[in-house]
């Protein structure tokens, strides 16, 4: 009698244990795509309006509105550099040489795209090593198990990591910076299913 109570006691603790294992791998993988998908989505947000600023502004004076997008402060008063620009890539709307002076009501229609912007930008450059390390955390902790899957995380991060790069420092011309922005988000989204199909 006893040994059949040890036997079920020990069958209970073994199947409770991989139940733990396999909901916790469930739930570092689904946090790690989280990770890498935020890091996507600011990337794209960032190259999106970084092209509106090169068609709007031109190949010599796209850094300068890049910097000024950056740089931008929340105050109605305060100009921004290569702000008609930025307003143009904001509204589609060409005010360069209508308008004397930087005012409060083109800050308001732009800022709301300036902080997402900045919001997107500064989370580019941290969270490369944070998404690092959830993704190492899968390859260490379950790469055994799940060699496929953390392989295809891998390379889902190291293609995310190259799209954060692209975004924030822009190279080429506009053409070939929108053609590698396409580019881009079709491989994330191959990259994204593959690592789904392996989980």
């Amino acid at each position: 009698m006893k040994k059949i109570v040890l036997i079920t006691i020990l069958l209970s603790f073994i199947l409770t244990s991989c139940g733990t294992s396999s909901g916790k791998y469930d739930e570092d993988f689904d946090n790690a795509m989280a990770s890498i998908e935020e890091m996507r989505t600011n990337a794209d947000y960032v190259m999106n309006v970084n092209i509106a600023l090169w068609d709007a502004a031109g190949p010599d004076n796209v850094a300068r509105c890049i910097n000024g997008m950056l740089t931008a402060i929340e105050d109605e008063n305060s100009s921004i550099d290569g702000g008609t620009y930025i307003f143009k890539a904001v509204t589609g709307k060409d005010i360069y040489g209508k308008v004397s002076s930087w005012d409060q009501t083109i800050h308001q229609k732009c800022w709301p795209v300036i902080e997402q912007y900045q919001n997107s930008y500064n989370s580019l450059l941290e969270q490369n090593e944070v998404v690092k390390n959830d993704v190492k955390l899968i390859k260490d902790n379950y790469g055994k198990k799940h060699p496929d899957a953390a392989q295809a995380l891998q390379d889902y991060f190291v293609k995310a990591a190259a799209y954060a790069e692209a975004a924030t420092n822009p190279t080429g011309n506009l053409i070939s910076y929108s053609s590698s922005h396409v580019d881009f988000e079709k491989e994330m989204e191959e990259l994204k299913a593959n690592a789904d199909f392996n989980k």
